[in-house]
């Protein structure tokens, strides 16, 4: 549930799937007030059916839950929100 460099993301999965390990990249928008009242904005990419196998999970972990599509695409996404907030 870190932040990484989306084309390193991509490439790790790629490395993954070699090995029929499916990935998910999953940053978060809000801090650790943010997660302790349980607000944290999560965005999710990767395989679609993995997403949909934790859909319940991450629903719990946060107060709104975004699958966005391929790997790299959150991580992408998070740094332009990142950039918004500076």
């Amino acid at each position: 549930m870190s932040t990484i460099d989306p084309v390193e993301s991509k490439n790790i999965a790629k490395e993954l799937q070699q090995h029929q390990i499916e990935k998910l990249e999953i940053p978060v928008m809000g801090g650790p007030n943010v997660a302790i009242s349980g607000d944290l904005v999560m965005m999710v990419s990767g395989e679609k059916n993995s997403y949909e196998y934790c859909k319940n999970i991450f629903e719990k972990i946060a107060n709104k839950v975004f699958f966005l599509g391929e790997n790299g695409i959150a991580h992408s996404v998070k740094l332009a929100m990142n950039l918004q907030i500076t």
